[in-house]
């Protein structure tokens, strides 16, 4: 999907969890925000693509 995006001219792709930011964090992925969704906590992440 990485590659796709890149192809398509996509800088950065985003996504957000809380319990798979660790797992995302090995792949490459950074917290660029964290935030409460429904009182929950959340983390909006990224990473950019082509790296």
């Amino acid at each position: 999907m990485e590659a796709h995006a890149t192809s398509l001219g996509v800088e950065a792709l985003y996504l957000y969890t809380w319990e798979a930011r660790d797992f995302y964090m090995r792949l490459g992925w950074r917290v660029v925000e964290p935030f409460r969704q429904n009182g929950e906590p959340m983390a909006l992440m990224s990473r950019q693509c082509g790296l």
